[in-house]
Parts: C-alpha cells; structure tokens; sequence
C-alpha cells in the first residue's frame, strides 16, 4: 500500500500536470473545442476483493437508506443515488427510470403506510406482539370504559355510532399521549369519543362495527384522522379487497384505507392515502 500511495503521489504530482497542458492542445485540434466536462482519471492500482466490495456497497447503500429515512430525499431520489452506485459496486444497475419516474415525490412515511404489516397487507403475526396501551374493554357488548378488559381492543353495545355532532365526528384528535413504546396514541377521553361513534355503524357491505384495536387509537393520534373520516370511509368505500391476514378487509376510498376484520367486526387500523 505504501508502494501504491508513492506512485499514486508521482502520477498526481508529475504526470497530471503535463497532460492538463498536452490534452487541450490534442483536443483542439481533433475537434477544435476543449469540452467543458474533460476530466483527467487515473486507473485504481489495486483491484479491492469481492469482500472489501461488499463492504464498501453495504456502506454506501446504508448512507442512502439513513437519509430515505431522515426525509431528506424521497424514494425516486433514493434509488437515482442507489443506481449510480452500480459502477463501483455492480449493484442496483437495474433499477429502470420508469420505476424511478413512478416513486417521485414518495417518502417514507407513504411507503411504510401502504407496506404497513399491521395493516393486513401483508401475511405477519407482528400485530399479536403488540403490548396493550390502555384496558378499555369491558368485553364486547359492554361499553365499559371502567374497567379491564380484553387487551388491546374496546368492545361496544349493539347500539352506538352517531350519537356525537357533526363538528365532533370530523374534529382531528387532541387528546393525545404515549404509549409504552414512546408513540403517539389517544387519551382515555378521545377514545370514548371514537368508541361513540363508530360502534354500531355498519361497512358499505354490511359487517357491523363491535370493537376497536389499539392500533387504531395509535394511527389516529399520529396520522391526525378524525373518528368522522374512519367512519366515512367504511360506508362510502369505493374498493373493497382482502387483506393477506386472515378475516381481514380493506375499505379503500381515494384518501383512506381502513383495515378490519370483518369476523369480529372490530377495526384494526387506519391509513391515510
């Protein structure tokens, strides 16, 4: 290595300067114009290992992805800095500019919304592993706010929904907390109001809301969506498709998805488009 460095300093210290002088004058006459972009680059004179190659990608690739993650570029951005390491690691040169054209302006929060595991997208038992932020439930058909119950949902009566203003249902939430795990969620107060008026209510195709997940009361507080929207979006749905997970139902509108299962008739999540 000290070898290399020697040689690397008498190409930069002695060659270089000589050809900066003799390229422009060749290129005047071959072409008559020195092109503005000319650039004068010195071959490595060691070829790293398919290790120290790896390495050098992992570092690289995870710079990109620290910085998709921080908001400082979206996924289009992203993956042109991703492609344009292809030359030196021989990765990520088939990335095609269609699927780059097609992520712009998509940032991290938009794609883990819509790869939400939670969501029943995808086939996943990490919901299961959820700690239980608040006992709500009196069990289903109770409406008991007083007391334990099932973790991490809230069970209703038959009846329910409606029951609050318009100006009520629409308002984003304000009652908010954290959670166990530092996130944000609703406060005991602004989930009795949600309880209120989505038990009871019926989806476009008829499954009956009972009960409301945890990870519900945490998508509201975090994505700013009010009981209202929820509520419209069930009814007014304009795509209905399964989710991967069993007895889970997506209702999708042009700015939410609600996810929920429709054995229970309980609503496990919620995304804003």
């Amino acid at each position: 290595m000290n070898y290399y460095d020697y040689v690397d300093g008498l190409r930069e210290s002695k060659l270089r300067p000589v050809l900066e002088r003799l390229l422009p004058v060749l290129l005047m006459s071959a072409w008559g114009e020195v092109p503005a972009d000319v650039d004068i680059q010195f071959p490595p004179l060691w070829t790293p290992t398919a290790r120290e190659v790896a390495d050098i990608a992992k570092a690289k690739t995870e710079t990109v992805i620290n910085a998709f993650q921080a908001g400082l570029m979206d996924r289009s951005e992203a993956m042109q800095e991703l492609k344009k390491l292809s030359d030196g690691t021989g990765l990520f040169e088939s990335i095609a500019e269609e699927s780059i054209a097609a992520a712009a302006g998509q940032t991290y929060q938009d794609v883990t919304a819509l790869k939400d595991p939670l969501a029943g997208i995808e086939e996943t038992s990490a919901f299961d592993a959820l700690p239980p932020v608040m006992s709500l439930d009196g069990g289903k058909g109770s409406g008991n706010f007083g007391h334990a119950g099932r973790p991490g949902k809230v069970g209703g009566s038959a009846q329910g929904g409606g029951s609050s203003s318009g100006a009520s249902e629409y308002r984003k939430p304000t009652g908010i907390v954290l959670n166990k795990n530092g996130e944000k969620t609703l406060d005991k107060a602004e989930r009795k109001r949600y309880f209120d008026i989505l038990i009871g209510e019926k989806t476009i195709d008829g499954v009956k809301i009972n009960g409301l997940y945890n990870h519900m009361f945490d998508r509201a507080a975090q994505r700013s969506i009010s009981p209202g929207e929820i509520r419209n979006c069930i009814k007014t749905a304009n795509s209905v498709y399964p989710g991967n997970v069993t007895n889970r139902r997506v209702y999708q509108t042009p700015k939410m998805k609600v996810v929920v299962d429709f054995k229970e008739g309980e609503i496990v999540t919620i995304i804003r488009r």
